[in-house]
Order: structure tokens, then sequence, then C-alpha cells
């Protein structure tokens, strides 16, 4: 399955775990794995899922996440 569905699945098909999700997608992240990591941009750019508010890191997660070639995280405009 791959980490796109995985990640919809986790968040979407089941009630939402905040910690478990967040702590899904930082190791996601960990794994440099684009799109958890834009995810987890969109969480501290808007303080989502218990995360808080960081606009630094945001952005950071957003250019690693482009860079691998998340077309999302292309997208964002800081």
């Amino acid at each position: 399955m791959g980490s796109y569905k995985f990640i919809l699945i986790w968040f979407g098909g089941t009630p939402l775990n905040e910690y478990r999700g967040v702590s899904l997608l930082v190791f996601m992240s960990q794994l440099e794995i684009p799109y958890a990591m834009y995810l987890l941009g969109k969480a501290h750019e808007n303080g989502l899922w218990g995360v808080s508010k960081d606009k630094d890191e945001a952005i950071r997660l957003y250019r690693e996440s482009a860079n691998l070639g998340c077309t999302a995280a292309m997208l964002f405009q800081p």
C-alpha cells in the first residue's frame, strides 16, 4: 500500500487519534516520505492535531517535501 493511502486510512478511515497520527507522521517524515512531511508541515502551520504552531518548521517541511516531489508542497506560498 502506498504511503499516501496509508496516511489517509490512518487519519480518515479510523477515529482520529491525534497522538498516534502525529507519531506516524513524524516517523514517516524521518523516512523522507514527501506527503507525510507535507501533512506534518500543515500541522505546524495551523497548530493541528496537538502540534504547536511553528511557521519556520512548517516552511522547512514544505520545502523538503517539495524537493522530494510532493506536488501539494510545491504549491505552498509562505
